[in-house]
């Protein structure tokens, strides 16, 4: 069910988008790579996320937004 929720979500978006695209500006090599790098990132995603535990991505995601937080109070990022 969610995955039909997505599909429906995004025809509805590109639908939008290829009626607002302006075709004569379209850069085909640019498209081409950002779809097969989306395509290599499911598939890596396919194979990695199996053997990624919860625990693993809330310490990942708590040490990034410690790191941005310690940055931007010294700093480095202006937020």
């Amino acid at each position: 069910f969610p995955v039909t929720i997505a599909w429906v979500t995004d025809v509805g978006r590109l639908t939008v988008y290829a009626i607002d695209l302006d075709y004569s500006s379209l850069d085909l090599v640019l498209l081409s790579t950002t779809c097969l790098a989306a395509l290599t990132g499911v598939l890596l995603g396919t194979y990695l996320l199996k053997k990624v535990t919860l625990r693993w991505v809330q310490t990942y995601v708590a040490t990034g937004l410690f790191l941005l937080g310690f940055s931007m109070l010294i700093g480095l990022i202006n937020g």
